[in-house]
């Protein structure tokens, strides 16, 4: 009895766990393709997919004629303006500094970003690296969260928007470990655009990218402290189990434990 109500118990944690589904999976294993959904990248300015990963050579500014390597990817098929709870997360590795340079920039360009989600490594104003959120344009009225240096070798980061809490946020995790939060106030994911998601590319004329990308992901829920830092400890190659695989685990585990019983 005692063995049967322990997993009854992590059945319940499971079934209590965010119900975040992994709507969108960049692993690059051969090309740009969305391994989840449909919203299938188009490598451009001389990116390439190798070795398992997106590679970025630099070249170019973003919003020049030639803009560098990137990914663009399809933002009509995404609809980030669908959501109101969102995760991004990405593993990637910088191999040459510039500030402003995007891991992900996603909204509207006229020149400058507009309605805009993005995250750099390294920025002017502070030095590290930066995450923001506007449903305004050109810079103004920005949520903001800022870290420390860009750490050496590969990095892993997650940016989760969660639009329904009490206060809502933005945060920003590195390296499995949360560096801060903001509080969004009126702004939201459904007041961004859907015209442009890049990866590598800036919404303004901000260098590209010079590194890689070993996997780029998008949750449809603002995924937890604790699972981001499952996530970062599981690694690129693996995917922490959405919640309605984990309770279909327990329950097969505790109808064997009935079988023995009897």
């Amino acid at each position: 009895m005692k063995t049967t109500i322990i997993f009854a118990s992590s059945l319940t944690a499971f079934s209590l766990s965010a119900q975040a589904a992994l709507v969108h999976r960049y692993s690059f294993s051969s090309d740009a393709t969305d391994s989840v959904g449909t919203a299938h990248g188009t490598l451009a300015g001389g990116a390439t997919v190798s070795g398992g990963q997106l590679q970025l050579p630099g070249g170019g500014s973003s919003q020049s004629g030639t803009p560098g390597g990137h990914l663009s990817l399809p933002g009509s098929t995404i609809q980030i303006n669908t959501f109101s709870n969102i995760t991004f997360e990405a593993w990637y590795t910088r191999t040459s500094a510039a500030d402003w340079a995007r891991v992900f920039d996603f909204g509207a360009s006229t020149g400058a970003g507009t309605d805009y989600v993005f995250y750099t490594p390294q920025n002017s104003q502070t030095g590290g690296i930066r995450t923001a959120l506007t449903n305004g344009g050109g810079g103004v009225d920005e949520a903001v969260v800022t870290g420390g240096a860009q750490p050496a070798g590969e990095t892993h980061i997650a940016v989760v928007v969660n639009g329904t809490a009490v206060t809502p946020t933005i945060e920003l995790f590195l390296n499995g470990s949360s560096i801060g939060s903001e509080n969004l106030g009126a702004r939201t994911i459904s007041g961004l655009s859907n015209q442009f998601a890049y990866l590598g590319r800036a919404l303004y004329n901000d260098p590209v990218l010079v590194g890689s990308i070993n996997e780029f992901r998008i949750w449809d829920n603002a995924l937890t402290s604790s699972e981001v830092t499952a996530s970062f400890n599981l690694g690129a190659d693996n995917v922490i189990p959405e919640p309605s695989s984990v309770a279909l685990i327990a329950l097969t585990g505790l109808a064997l434990l009935r079988r023995r019983r009897k």
